[in-house]
């Protein structure tokens, strides 16, 4: 994937057009009553990966976000989430690379579908009763060369 060039990603952008989203997965625990936790000694590390496979000229990938709340003590996570999400991107063009379509799932899916593990979390959050609001924060694109 070293050598892609943003011509050949800028094809899979063009030739993907959503078809449709759904959660697959979702888990979320916290190890302690919720009143016992407190929003200034608590961080959010979040974890994303991506899979995905052609199938019938669609590309579909399978998104997963991992949301672990721990606190400055080395203690395990004391708010943990989980969801999968799928999402079917209908394709225009047959003649796509797969370096192009690796990077497209692995960066922009997870794009597409953070906006939806926010609301999630963020509304999950808040029926578990924290005492806090879960902002997460944006979503970063990952860093290196695909050149």
């Amino acid at each position: 994937m070293a050598d892609l060039q943003p011509e050949t990603i800028r094809r899979v952008v063009q030739a993907a057009e959503i078809k449709y989203i759904s959660l697959k997965e979702f888990q979320c625990k916290t190890d302690r009553p919720t009143h016992q936790l407190s929003a200034s000694d608590f961080e959010a590390d979040i974890s994303v990966d991506a899979k995905w496979h052609l199938q019938d000229h669609q590309l579909i990938v399978e998104t997963r976000f991992t949301l672990e709340g721990t606190t400055p003590e080395d203690a395990p996570p004391s708010v943990f989430f989980f969801a999968a999400y799928w999402v079917v991107y209908q394709l225009t063009s047959k003649d796509l690379e797969e370096d192009a379509l690796d990077y497209f799932a692995k960066v922009n899916a997870p794009f597409n579908l953070y906006p939806y593990f926010r609301e999630l979390t963020d509304t999950t959050a808040k029926r578990m009763g924290l005492p806090f609001q879960l902002l997460l924060p944006l979503l970063k694109q990952p860093t290196g060369n695909r050149n």
